[in-house]
């Protein structure tokens, strides 16, 4: 997000990336699908975990078009503060809130045949659960909160998946610290061979998790870690 937008050719990009953030290797087709990661998911997809849209999802809930959804609900003078707005409104039930006056006007005007009780109403808009690409359950809780709690345990996972594949390998993985692996070989072993292997290896195994978001792996012999 930083590098990209400097318009630099990818010969450049792929030195600053070197120096800078430590990440040799990554060249060509690589520094092009990883920007068209960033520019096509990233970016697009980051609102999720910024916003919890709750305006958008209680419209879809009480049955209003995006139109109406902003008309009835939306702060007049502070648009930027609705979803904050109707969140409180909601947990509180606040009944002179325009959402509960909508909710409590459609009942009395029998058009709300479909419409669901306080409680769930609360309930859909605000609560989330979402599931892991390991099948974990996380959940139900605020949206926001579910939705970050989802990525950092998919972090998790890929760490744990990288070092099962590491271990299955019959490689001697003796530590991980965040985002490093440390395996001992003996030193007549640590060929350049065993090195691109074992980047191969790890980048592979990420890819299972995170598919084209898998990140570029690299893997350097050291005598003191």
């Amino acid at each position: 997000m930083e590098v990209i937008p400097l318009g630099l050719p990818e010969a450049l990009l792929s030195v600053l990336l070197e120096d800078d953030y430590e990440l040799d290797g990554v060249k060509g087709t690589e520094i092009t699908r990883l920007m068209g990661v960033l520019l096509e998911d990233v970016l697009c997809g980051i609102d999720e975990y910024l916003n919890d849209e709750v305006r958008r999802r209680l419209a879809s809930v009480l049955g209003l078009t995006p139109v109406q959804g902003v008309d009835l609900l939306a702060e007049r003078e502070h648009v930027e503060t609705t979803d904050a707005a109707l969140r409180n409104d909601l947990l509180q039930k606040r009944q002179g809130s325009p959402a509960w006056q909508f909710v409590r006007r459609a009942r009395q005007e029998g058009s709300a045949v479909n419409l669901p009780t306080d409680d769930e109403i609360v309930h859909r808009v605000l609560q989330r659960s979402f599931k892991t690409t390991s099948g974990r359950i996380v959940g139900p809780a605020f949206y926001l909160e579910a939705r970050r709690q989802q990525g950092r345990l998919l972090a998790d996972e890929v760490m744990k998946a990288v070092a099962y594949g590491l271990v299955a390998e019959a490689l001697s993985l003796v530590a991980v610290a965040d985002s490093q692996f440390l395996i001992e070989a003996p030193e007549e072993e640590a060929t350049p061979e065993l090195l691109e292997r074992v980047a191969h290896l790890a980048a592979s195994v990420g890819g299972r998790l995170l598919g084209k978001f898998r990140p570029p792996c690299r893997c350097t012999q050291t005598f003191a870690w």
